[in-house]
């Protein structure tokens, strides 16, 4: 598989603008595929917690 790499100005610029212009139909989205706390395995919710703790200490 190729590596997608780091993506450009541009490409960012274009993302947050579509997301602009789209957040209500994103949202709906988001709200559509959100995945239940409880069909979340415990331990990736712990991990997950620790590695946001870890990510938030390190600024």
């Amino acid at each position: 598989m190729a590596s997608v790499g780091q993506p450009t100005s541009r490409a960012n610029c274009d993302a947050l603008s579509y997301y602009s212009d789209n957040q209500e139909e994103i949202h709906q989205y988001i709200i559509k595929n959100r995945i239940p706390d409880d069909l979340i395995d415990p331990k990736i919710t712990k991990e997950m917690k620790l590695s946001l703790l870890q990510r938030d200490m390190s600024f």
